[in-house]
C-alpha cells in the first residue's frame, strides 16, 4: 500500500499545476508586501514580515475566493484514474485499501501545498520586509489592517500563524474529502463544483450576517483565523474549539462513511 501512495502522490505532484499554485502564492504575497509598505509609509509605524504572513493567509476575499478554490483544484482529481488506474486497482486487494490510499494522497496534497505557500511567502516577507520575532507597531496599532482579531496579540505571533494554518489545513481538507466523494460517486468535475459551491454559499451566506447559532453551519466561520474570539476580546463569538471539533467531526462522518461504502465490494 505504501509504493501505491509513492507512486501515484509521484504523479500528482510532478505536475504544472503546482508550480503555477506556488506562482500564484507569491503574487499574493507580492500584492500584501506592497499593501503592507504603504501602510507604514502612509502611518510611520514599523511593520514586519509577520504582518504580510498573517495578511496572505488572514485575507477574507484572497482566501475564500482565491485560496481555497486553488487547493480544491489541486484535490479534485485524486480519486480518478490518470490512465494508470487499473494498475493501482491491481495492486490494491480492496476497495477501501485503495480508499486508504487516496485519503493519504488528499492529507499529503493539503500539508505540501500549505508548506510550499508558507516557505514561498515566508522567503518574499524576509527579503522585502523587516524580520520581527514579536507584533510590530502597526500590528499593535491597529491589527484589523492585517486581518487579526485584536484579541489575537494576546499570544506570540508564531501561536497565531500555527492556530492559523491548522484551521486552514482542517478546512481545505473537509472540503477535498468532500470533492474526492462527490467525485467517486460522479467525477472530478462534480467533486471540485460541489466543493466550491460550498465554499463560496458559505462566504455569501456569512456577508448576509446570518447570526449564531446558523453561523457555526457555515465554512466561512471557522475557516477564517480572524472570525474567532480570541483573548478578551467577545465581539467575534465563534472559540477556536468549536472550529476544530466542527472539521474534525466532518472529516469523521466523511471517512466512517466512505469506508463503510469502500467494503462493499473487492476490485478483483
Amino acid at each position: 500500500m505504501f509504493r501505491i501512495i509513492v507512486f501515484d502522490s509521484k504523479q500528482l505532484f510532478m505536475r504544472g499545476r503546482w508550480v503555477l499554485s506556488l506562482a500564484l502564492m507569491a503574487l499574493l504575497t507580492f500584492f500584501e508586501i506592497n499593501r503592507v509598505s504603504a501602510y507604514s509609509a502612509n502611518t510611520r509605524l514599523g511593520v514586519g514580515i509577520w504582518d504580510v504572513l498573517f495578511s496572505v493567509f488572514g485575507a477574507l476575499w484572497e482566501i475564500i475566493m482565491v485560496v481555497t478554490p486553488l487547493v480544491i483544484y489541486l484535490c479534485s482529481d485524486i480519486v480518478g484514474d490518470h490512465g494508470y488506474g487499473p494498475t493501482l486497482f491491481l495492486r490494491a486487494s480492496t476497495r477501501s485499501q485503495w480508499w486508504f490510499c487516496k485519503v493519504a494522497i488528499l492529507a499529503m496534497t493539503v500539508i505540501g501545498f500549505t508548506t510550499g505557500a508558507v516557505m514561498v511567502a515566508t522567503l518574499l516577507a524576509v527579503v522585502f520586509m523587516p524580520i520581527n520575532g514579536g507584533w510590530s507597531q502597526a500590528a499593535l496599532k491597529a491589527p484589523t489592517m492585517f486581518y487579526l482579531n485584536p484579541g489575537t496579540l494576546s499570544m506570540p505571533p508564531y501561536a497565531a500563524f500555527i492556530l492559523l494554518l491548522v484551521l486552514l489545513m482542517l478546512g481545505w481538507l473537509t472540503l477535498g474529502l468532500l470533492s474526492m466523494v462527490v467525485a467517486y460517486k460522479t467525477n472530478r468535475i462534480y467533486g471540485f463544483t460541489a466543493a466550491i459551491l460550498i465554499d463560496l454559499f458559505a462566504f455569501a451566506v456569512w456577508k448576509m450576517g446570518v447570526g449564531s447559532p446558523a453561523s457555526y453551519a457555515l465554512v466561512t466561520n471557522h475557516l477564517l483565523f480572524s472570525l474567532h474570539a480570541l483573548g478578551n476580546n467577545k465581539r467575534f463569538a465563534m472559540p477556536i474549539s468549536a472550529s476544530l471539533a466542527f472539521w474534525l467531526i466532518l472529516i469523521a462522518v466523511f471517512l466512517a462513511t466512505t469506508y463503510r461504502q469502500s467494503l462493499a465490494k473487492d476490485y478483483y
